[in-house]
């Protein structure tokens, strides 16, 4: 992610912290792959832009500031980080409401008292964070557990267990 689409975030942020409005730019936006290419197509005239984005955005019902945010992005030549811009600007929305994205990897689907263990030991990790938990089934990791946390990984699994027993042993 650039440093052009994280400055993009918060200035979207600032315009609004509404997670729905943002979710309807994020469907208009990549709905349909060539409205991505035409705002990006040095070819295209601005003003041809801003009509399509006009058009688009009255019938999607966007509201005044996403229009003239996504102007702004192409007038900037910077429309191209707004799918980064996006995904940056959910993050911030997550930080300001205290909201933790795990990801929970198993070799099976696993029980509700499972699922209740691994909010129980992020909860402990991360205390006063609400816990957004996402299970993922994978069989490749033989039994145990995985735990995603942004860069931060708790690997239960047995599959990690081998691997670091294997490192032990070399």
């Amino acid at each position: 992610m650039t440093q052009a689409a994280i400055n993009q975030a918060k200035v979207l942020y600032g315009l609004c912290q509404d997670r729905s409005v943002i979710k309807n730019l994020e469907s208009m936006y990549t709905a349909t792959p060539a409205l991505e290419q035409v705002l990006n197509s040095p070819v295209v005239p601005l003003v041809k832009k801003f009509n399509i984005i006009e058009e688009i955005s009255n019938r999607t019902n966007q509201p005044e500031i996403i229009k003239n945010y996504l102007k702004t992005m192409c007038r900037n030549d910077e429309i191209d980080e707004v799918k980064d811009a996006i995904t940056y600007f959910y993050q911030m929305c997550d930080k300001a409401e205290n909201i933790i994205r795990s990801e929970a990897v198993f070799a099976s689907e696993p029980s509700e008292e499972k699922k209740a263990e691994i909010v129980s030991f992020l909860q402990s990790k991360y205390p006063g964070q609400k816990i957004d938990l996402s299970i993922q089934v994978d069989p490749e990791i033989l039994g145990g557990v995985l735990v995603r946390v942004g860069n931060t990984e708790y690997d239960h699994s047995y599959d990690g267990c081998l691997k670091q027993l294997e490192r032990k042993l070399t």
